[in-house]
């Protein structure tokens, strides 16, 4: 884990050499929270670098004359090995950064093409007077960039940039993406809270130079891939092989390893896969691995992971950390949250995640496995019914609603219902849908797409609310294809979470890896037949094949999937109105209005007072995080 940051002047001589250096050391100083033990800064004539890390690791690399060429990376390497090969270095000498700057020697822009890892690196070359930065596919690594004047600033924190004098000056935030924050729309991953300061897109590459900066992807998921037709033995034999590249090149060199447990098929499978790995370096049972899962009783939602972690624990051998969800109060580390978050993440998370990071750093844990989007990644939506009844084949189709029904709900959903909901509304949506457009046009009528109440009127008019709600309406529409959700949902983004998670992380000294977002894995993924996904009402079906002999039972044939939204709304409604009220009825939050109706926000806290309601209880969950949030940063701007 790095911590990377840099500026170029790009409109001014020589004298501005000692300033940058100062500059970057105080980017680098104001992100001091994230790990490190070391720093080390890089400058000429208007460019300085410079890189935070931990006293094992270091990954600013220069070479020096008349083609300085100077690097700076916050990740990793997957294929160090191959690169190594193809480079004709030693990969016991070379780290990371070395590796890079070489691919970049003999590749150019090609070499992030070349690279697999999870990784944001910027590169240097001063015979090109260009700045080449990159990021992994999924943004498992943060990089923000400002292009202010004659100014090009970049870092892994959006704070380090704001304390540049030119750009500190420049705080405003971004009013569309707050607005997007009340509508829950996550797929813009480029901009941020703030006026100026963008984010770098996965798998992009940016080329800064005197004049211009251009954005450019270097990888893309290819929609019309498909593996050929093979038995199911040999897809499942391809699957496994693959998996197990994922997690043996996020292993690092020593255990114990941390893992998210949540008990799902996804951390599970990591969990597992890390376990058989581990033992064949020679590892003893009981020091391969470390879990930490998060657990609530099944007494609100009537139903607890507990038992499927503890057949993973069990089986494993491995040591447990448990962290009780009902007696960790969601505002507990709300504070501390805020405190260090710049752009904001909606999560009733923060403290029980904070907890669990807290027990890692006492265990010693400097790598923390994730299975974040496993089921993305694999596929389990249903939209495969949508499929089954557009091609008529129904007799399939109601085979597969029935196993459906018996495996995913456990009978608690008929049958018929799922035959409605993803074999007749899609169908019907979509003849609706055109009816609808035909006679708005032919009557020169414009529908009114609803704005959240929550939101200021004037707010509202500002970002064009209802032309924005209702352009999102026109994209977002049933799918009936599985190949087609499927692609949808791997490319909407997933990186706003992975920075909120990078985010948290760093502070405990601590490396999230996602094993599931491996590209050779997520394209094989993606390539597969649809049988191979889900078959006989079983979804994920590759992963429970593939991993059969890894997996405990209950794991391989677990078919519910929890989600703690009734847990987290009981104790907002039981044990957290006080933190919300105090929050919501604040005079400091004067300024809350200017985006917000406060008098209707304050009428849903009393309506929640008394119906409990999940969807108002997040509601005002997310009003009260963004208050905060408002706060410290106009503290900031003055």
């Amino acid at each position: 884990m790095g911590t990377i940051a840099g500026v170029w002047h790009r409109q001014h001589g020589d004298s501005v050499h000692s300033n940058a250096r100062a500059q970057v050391d105080g980017m680098l100083w104001s992100m001091r929270g994230r790990f490190g033990d070391t720093s080390e800064s890089w400058t000429a004539a208007q460019i300085a670098l410079g890189y935070r890390s931990p006293l094992h690791m270091n990954d600013l690399t220069h070479q020096e004359g008349t083609s300085a060429r100077v690097a700076v990376l916050d990740g990793y390497l997957h294929n160090r090995d191959a690169l190594c090969a193809e480079l004709s270095i030693s990969p016991q000498t070379a780290s990371d950064g070395v590796i890079l700057l070489a691919a970049y020697t003999r590749w150019g822009l090609d070499c992030a093409s070349r690279i697999l890892g999870e990784f944001a690196f910027v590169i240097w070359d001063a015979q090109l007077s260009l700045c080449f930065c990159a990021r992994d596919p999924f943004g498992a690594r943060p990089f923000y960039y400002a292009v202010h004047e004659g100014l090009f600033a970049f870092a892994s924190e959006i704070k380090a940039l704001f304390s540049l004098p030119p750009l500190r000056a420049r705080v405003r935030f971004n009013e569309a993406r707050i607005f997007a924050f009340f509508v829950e729309d996550f797929s813009d991953q480029e901009s941020t809270f703030f006026e100026g300061v963008q984010r770098l897109k996965p798998g992009h590459i940016l080329m800064v130079r005197q004049g211009s900066a251009q954005l450019s992807p270097y990888w893309q998921l290819d929609p019309e891939y498909r593996l050929p037709p093979m038995l199911d033995e040999a897809y499942e034999a391809e699957f496994r092989q693959l998996f197990l590249q994922a997690v043996a090149a996020r292993l690092g060199s020593r255990p114990p390893v941390g893992i998210s447990l949540s008990g799902g098929l996804d951390s599970s499978s990591i969990a597992c896969a890390a376990d058989y790995l581990l033992a064949e370096r020679g590892a003893a049972p009981g020091e391969r691995l470390r879990a930490y899962s998060v657990l609530y009783s099944p007494t609100v939602s009537g139903f607890s992971e507990a038992a499927y972690v503890q057949a993973v624990v069990a089986q494993k051998q491995i040591a447990s950390t448990v962290i009780d969800g009902e007696a960790t109060p969601h505002s507990l580390h709300v504070p501390d949250v805020i405190e260090i978050m710049d752009d904001l993440y909606l999560s009733m998370g923060y403290s029980v995640l904070w907890k669990a990071l807290q027990a890692a750093q006492r265990d010693g844990i400097r790598v923390l496995f994730d299975g974040t989007d496993g089921d993305t990644v694999v596929s389990y939506d249903p939209v495969y019914l949508t499929e089954l009844a557009g091609q008529f084949r129904w007799l399939t189709a109601l085979r597969e609603a029935r196993g459906y029904a018996r495996h995913f709900y456990l009978g608690r959903v008929s049958v018929w219902s799922l035959v409605r909901r993803h074999m007749i509304q899609p169908y019907l949506f979509g003849a609706l849908s055109l009816l609808r457009t035909h006679l708005l046009r032919s009557s020169n009528l414009r529908r009114q797409d609803a704005v959240p109440r929550i939101l200021n009127p004037d707010f509202a008019r500002r970002v064009d609310a209802a032309e924005r709600l209702s352009a999102r309406r026109r994209e977002r529409h049933p799918h009936r294809r599985v190949r087609e959700s499927h692609y949808a949902a791997l490319t909407h983004g997933s990186s706003h979470g992975l920075e909120y998670l990078d985010l948290l992380t760093s502070r405990f000294g601590i490396e999230p890896r996602y094993p599931y977002f491996d590209t050779r894995l997520v394209t094989y993924s993606y390539g597969l037949p649809r049988e191979q996904r889900v078959r006989d009402g079983w979804n994920r079906r590759i992963v429970r094949r593939a991993l059969r002999d890894l997996l405990p039972l209950e794991i391989a044939q677990r078919s519910s999937k929890w989600v703690p939204t009734k847990n987290h709304n009981y104790i907002l409604l039981n044990y957290e109105l006080d933190f919300v009220k105090n929050v919501l009825y604040s005079s400091s939050n004067d300024n809350l209005s200017i985006y917000l109706d406060t008098n209707y926000i304050q009428h849903l806290f009393r309506q929640f007072e008394s119906t409990g309601d999940a969807g108002i209880g997040l509601s005002l969950w997310s009003v009260s995080l963004f208050a905060l949030w408002l706060n410290k940063w106009q503290a900031f701007s003055g």
